[in-house]
């Protein structure tokens, strides 16, 4: 690959990347606890190697999970893609919660992911 190429790549997937912190931060049923959106929003990043993005298509994931011991369980898990499916839930399962949480309570995010 041409040094271009890569450049292009590298501003591509910041696009994404920046695009879906944006739409994460609003788009969530925890959003009454600020401290828990920010830790989550920090420690979420969505690797998106090898994953097809078409441009001008929204693509997304929605999790409903809960929170026991700091540790998240995902209790459903709806998206455009299976591979974004797996891999919004993998990042998620490795995440370890410190903010204060509701045990048991019911969170629903939705994750966008959109190529420019």
């Amino acid at each position: 690959m041409s040094p271009t190429i890569n450049i292009k790549t590298k501003v591509m997937k910041a696009l994404v990347v920046a695009l879906f912190s944006v739409v994460f931060a609003l788009n969530t049923s925890a959003g009454n606890n600020p401290r828990l959106v920010k830790e989550i929003h920090k420690k979420a990043f969505i690797s998106l190697d090898k994953i097809n993005l078409e441009k001008n298509k929204k693509e997304f994931v929605v999790v409903k999970f809960v929170i026991r011991n700091g540790a998240i369980y995902i209790l459903d898990i709806k998206g455009s893609q299976e591979v974004l499916e797996r891999r919004v839930q993998e990042r998620l399962e490795s995440i370890n919660v410190k903010a204060n949480y509701e045990a048991d309570k019911k969170y629903t995010m939705r994750f966008s992911f959109e190529a420019e």
